[in-house]
């Protein structure tokens, strides 16, 4: 079976750079500005950060939702999440390397490629919820 015959597929979005792009490296810079005055706190920045931003992931989900279906809505959620989540992790690493050891940069990029994966995760249930959201509003004002 291809992936063109499957119900739903139509409605996933065709041109990523333009579709979901967009809304993780806007989201990865904004996670990157509200992580910067946390960075002397005893605690993980990049990864807080990530979970405070669910709300940009329905938000995400919902705006693709409205153009395409659900599946458009998972699937920009779970990137946007995972493009923020590979920015702002970047830009610790980066700092990291700037102001404080090549051990700590290492270990702060051990932490990012490791959490990717549950990112990903929160970003499609972000994503459902936007969707879901999108088609609750739509069976409402049709």
């Amino acid at each position: 079976m291809r992936a063109r015959d499957l119900p739903d597929m139509d409605s996933l979005p065709g041109d990523w750079s333009r579709a979901i792009h967009p809304y993780g490296l806007l989201c990865g810079f904004l996670m990157s500005v509200s992580a910067f005055p946390m960075r002397h706190w005893d605690a993980p920045a990049p990864m807080i950060v990530v979970v405070l931003f669910f709300p940009y992931y329905i938000g995400a989900g919902f705006l693709a939702a409205r153009r395409g279906g659900v599946a458009s809505a998972v699937t920009t959620g779970a990137v946007t999440a995972l493009t923020g989540h590979v920015v702002v992790f970047l830009a610790t690493v980066l700092y990291t390397l700037i102001d404080g050891t090549w051990q700590g940069a290492l270990g702060w990029l051990g932490i990012g490629v490791t959490v990717a994966l549950a990112t990903l995760f929160l970003g499609a249930l972000g994503g459902v919820a936007g969707g879901l959201l999108a088609k609750v509003i739509a069976s409402i004002h049709p």
